[in-house]
């Protein structure tokens, strides 16, 4: 799982809070964090997947 401080999780938190912007969004709220684990041409890898609402208050 994904541990605050490193560098994985400055990348995703600066990359949400860049949607969030542009969706001009009030706040994120994270629903489901996971890691997806693939194949691809022989070797095998994985990707962190956070599922999140952005909300706009009225």
């Amino acid at each position: 799982m994904l541990g605050w401080g490193s560098e994985d999780s400055e990348e995703i938190r600066a990359k949400l809070i860049e949607v969030a912007q542009l969706k001009g969004a009030d706040a994120i709220l994270i629903t489901g964090i996971g890691k997806d684990n693939f194949f691809m041409g022989g070797s095998s890898s994985s990707e962190i997947q956070i599922d999140a609402l952005f909300l706009k208050y009225k």
